[in-house]
């Protein structure tokens, strides 16, 4: 008596068509949301090398309203190595009085930018993409930022 085989079903002897066919499409439902979630961390780094740069920024504006008494753009920027042109992200920085907005290039079309801007009030706040100022604080310039919330840390979220 003949033995009848399927050609869905594994035998002993090793693998079918229906186990291919699972197998493959789960690899591949596990390649794409890798993708995907390395697509992100691709694009949060790159915000990242721009929040980076603030803190020196942010000094040299600090210096500048020190010396002067008026939120300008600071002179000494001019002698400072920014070095964006090694940078995969930040196309440009624009500079202004009391606030500064990065052009970021992420891996969408679109032209992205992030500001950092100053609250005043009793004390001097550095605002970062959405985030509120502190009560009693008014930003002097109004923000520019363009980011995907997500991109952002949770202190420029504004939330």
């Amino acid at each position: 008596m003949l033995k009848s085989r399927s050609i869905f079903f594994s035998n002993a002897n090793g693998w079918e068509l229906l186990d291919h066919i699972f197998s493959t499409v789960i690899l591949g439902l596990l390649v794409g949301t890798s993708l995907s979630i390395y697509r992100d961390y691709v694009e949060r780094s790159r915000v990242t090398q721009a929040i980076h740069m603030a803190p020196i920024i942010n000094q040299h504006y600090v210096e500048q309203f020190n010396a002067t008494g008026k939120w300008t753009v600071p002179s000494t920027l001019d002698d400072y190595d920014l070095s964006i042109d090694d940078s995969e992200s930040i196309v440009d920085i624009q500079f202004e009085d009391s606030a500064y907005t990065f052009a970021l290039k992420l891996s969408q079309d679109k032209p992205y930018k992030l500001s950092f801007r100053v609250a005043e009030g009793l004390r001097v706040n550095w605002l970062c993409g959405y985030q509120k100022p502190l009560t009693g604080h008014r930003p002097l310039v109004a923000n520019k930022t363009n980011l995907p919330v997500d991109y952002l840390p949770l202190a420029c979220r504004g939330s």
